[in-house]
């Protein structure tokens, strides 16, 4: 699941209508997709990606928003810490 589909999923599970939010979410993942994919293929990031994602996912359908909060800052935290160490090494 993409960074994009893991918005639209949370908003979806967590509560509705929110059109500005995933206009936002949308936005973001267009600004940074290059990075997404860099990662995903280059730095074998795919299936802890997908693991922190379904964690997420269920803290949303378990409406534990502390948790899911928790996890996804953990998750864009480690994701950017592991990405600018990789670019900085010169890849």
């Amino acid at each position: 699941m993409g960074q994009a589909e893991l918005g639209v999923s949370c908003c979806a599970i967590c509560g509705g209508d929110r059109p500005r939010l995933l206009s936002l979410i949308k936005t973001l993942h267009v600004n940074i997709d290059r990075y997404i994919r860099l990662q995903m293929v280059k730095m074998n990031y795919l299936e802890k990606s997908q693991h922190e994602h379904q964690q997420i996912l269920e803290a949303c359908r378990q409406e534990d928003s502390k948790t899911a909060v928790r996890l996804l800052k953990r998750h864009i935290e480690t994701a950017g810490e592991q990405l600018v160490a990789y670019l900085q090494n010169g890849r």
